[in-house]
């Protein structure tokens, strides 16, 4: 499971550590097949990476060894680096910050060099090319998409997908019970959209639970086709709005012309 890096901590007396290798666990439990490096400083002329050759993946992982330390600054990171493993899944990341060369991965910290940080990049990983991506409509996102996945030399890096990719809008319902069970609510949800869905995706979540003398109101937010919207009867649904297609940040192997 993907491990939250945000620390907090303040600066207090450092201990005094051996250097050990800081991926050790991620290279013995888990098979990466890629690790992508983000510079996420900002500014001109910044350097992103990849390696995704499993090979000198395990080799560089160990390579990675490093001072364990007590402390961090508050000052940001300049480098993010995302493991994949061979379903393109993320499976964890590490943050970096050279203002004050340290590295943070797994609620563990550990202090660093620019230089060391710098050389383990350019001497195994590939550069990569960001670009951001717009697109007039939601078919054309989706046809674009299609082929990005057929081709090794675009990517895209973030976790979710944009929402555009699997549904055509939003909307709401709303409807009434005696039962207070969220559970029993969204169990009356799902039997209203799977009589509809025909398999098409639809996803919802809770925006409000009021009761009132022993009548529970549910407001639920729901992404869908507008096929499922149109055709779902039963409960009451309003305000139906086509998603709008944003920007999509695309990295490539192969700098875009």
């Amino acid at each position: 499971m993907m491990k939250n890096n945000t620390i907090t901590a303040n600066c207090y007396k450092q201990k005094n550590y051996k250097k050990v290798n800081v991926f050790k666990n991620i290279n013995s439990e888990l098979v990466v097949t890629k690790i992508v490096a983000i510079n996420i400083r900002g500014g001109e002329n910044m350097d992103h990476f990849i390696l995704d050759q499993p090979a000198k993946i395990s080799e560089n992982l160990k390579k990675w060894t490093f001072e364990p330390i007590d402390s961090i600054g508050r000052c940001g990171y300049d480098y993010t680096l995302f493991f994949y493993d061979n379903n393109n899944t993320l499976i964890d990341y590490s943050d970096l910050c050279f203002q004050c060369n340290r590295l943070a991965f797994q609620h563990e910290i550990y202090k660093i060099s620019e230089k060391e940080i710098v050389q383990l990049l350019k001497n195994d990983f590939t550069p990569v090319y960001k670009q951001m991506k717009t697109f007039k409509s939601i078919q054309e996102g989706r046809a674009f998409w299609k082929k990005m996945e057929e081709e090794s030399n675009i990517f895209y890096l973030k976790k979710d997908q944009p929402l555009w990719l699997k549904y055509d809008g939003k909307f709401e319902v709303n409807f009434s019970t005696n039962n207070s069970s969220r559970e029993a609510a969204e169990s009356f949800l799902q039997s209203r959209f799977q009589e509809v869905s025909n398999k098409q995706e639809y996803k919802f979540r809770l925006a409000s639970k009021k009761e009132s003398e022993g009548t529970f109101s549910y407001r639920y937010y729901v992404y869908s086709s507008k096929e499922i919207y149109d055709k779902l009867e039963g409960i009451i649904k309003k305000n139906w709005k086509e998603l709008s297609i944003s920007e999509v940040e695309l990295f490539y192997k192969n700098k875009p012309e």
